[in-house]
């Protein structure tokens, strides 16, 4: 997620020196900016979580389980953060090539 943050702080730093001010790209880094809280969301969820397997305990079943979706929300989330952080890079190249003709 670290590594996904730093992309939109660079992008972030870009779109505002250029100031690139078309409506796709400033569509695709809202859209990122979304998909970055949501993220954090899941994965300080999924830090909170602790599960501990103790055979003699009968809600392992129910801990390892909870555990198990939450790590599969924030996989499918940082995947959906991913892809929005793609869609503002494909945004701005797209705006710098219509800005060259």
């Amino acid at each position: 997620k670290s590594k996904i943050d730093t992309y939109v702080t660079k992008i972030t730093a870009y779109v505002e020196k250029n100031t690139i001010t078309d409506t796709a790209v400033s569509t695709a880094l809202d859209s990122a900016t979304s998909a970055q809280a949501t993220a954090t969301t899941s994965v300080e969820a999924l830090s909170t979580l602790s599960p501990t397997i103790d055979c003699t305990n009968s809600s392992a079943k129910a801990t390892v389980a909870t555990y198990k979706a939450a790590t599969e929300q924030a996989r499918k989330d940082l995947k959906s953060y991913r892809t929005s952080v793609k869609a503002v890079y494909e945004a701005i190249e797209s705006y710098n090539e219509s800005s060259k003709s």
